[in-house]
């Protein structure tokens, strides 16, 4: 590899697959009554320009994760949610929390950012690997356009 060069993997690469477990490790954090955006997400899982791979992400699934839990850059509610904006509103409801009449969670008041020993729990399972000491980006390449 050259220098400078960026090594772009699949998603059926170990690479991708570390990020989708970082990413469910995360979502599996999130409390209840708390939500956090697919760009925060993308940042406290490594990649931090990768919001729309979170939504690839959560749109592939990853049952019994609350996907509920995670809402745009404004607070507003997904489309691509089972059920659309409306279900994801019923089950953010159920959650405690208070959703806005223009479809928005105040982030204000509901973000979650996890606390030093939260961090260190969902870092724990992947410390030491090799694919996590490397400097270099790992994107995920989109095929069938």
């Amino acid at each position: 590899m050259t220098a400078g060069a960026r090594r772009v993997f699949g998603p059926r690469h170990n690479g991708w697959q570390i990020f989708v477990d970082r990413v469910h490790a995360i979502v599996r954090a999130v409390p209840r009554g708390h939500v956090v955006t697919y760009g925060q997400l993308a940042r406290l899982a490594g990649r931090p320009h990768a919001a729309r791979e979170i939504g690839w992400i959560a749109h592939a699934g990853g049952k019994g994760l609350p996907w509920q839990r995670v809402v745009n850059r404004f607070g507003g509610l997904a489309s691509g949610y089972g059920g659309g904006r409306a279900g994801q509103h019923a089950t953010l409801r159920r959650d405690g929390i208070a959703i806005a009449t223009d479809q928005r969670v105040d982030l204000a008041v509901y973000q979650w950012w996890p606390g030093p020993a939260v961090a260190k729990q969902i870092a724990y399972w992947y410390r030491g690997r090799r694919e996590d000491r490397r400097t270099v980006a790992i994107t995920p390449v989109m095929t069938g356009h």
